[in-house]
């Protein structure tokens, strides 16, 4: 798993009233373990996760130790569950719309060498 960059534990530990200290002795791992996860810069195992989640009273989830700031990540698992429901003639469906849904979205790059031109 990689470096947990964005997550609420520390949001979570406040709205608890707990200190890293007091988590990280609930969750049976170091102060400075905790304190790596927290800011990104620890590669935590899930397991080291599931214990960090199942520290709360009451517990929370693991997914729930982790930010979505933009929305994105609530709307990507709302679609993986829909997706797993659908038949495989709907699958292709729903591709197809992604695919042209992404084909007719602005790149990056492209509006960047289009204003590249303007100017020069």
């Amino acid at each position: 798993m990689a470096g947990v960059e964005r997550n609420r534990i520390a949001a979570l530990r406040d709205e608890h009233s707990l200190s890293q200290a007091d988590l990280a002795d609930r969750a049976g791992i170091r102060v400075a373990t905790l304190s790596e996860i927290e800011t990104g810069k620890g590669n935590p195992r899930l397991s080291t996760l599931k214990r960090i989640a199942g520290a709360f009273d009451p517990p929370v989830r693991v997914t729930d130790l982790f930010l979505d700031t933009d929305g994105k990540v609530d709307a990507r698992r709302k679609l993986v569950r829909i997706a797993g429901r659908l038949s495989p003639e709907q699958l292709g469906m729903l591709e197809a719309v992604a695919n042209a849904l992404l084909e007719g979205a602005p790149q990056p790059d492209a509006a960047v060498k289009s204003d590249k031109r303007a100017v020069g």
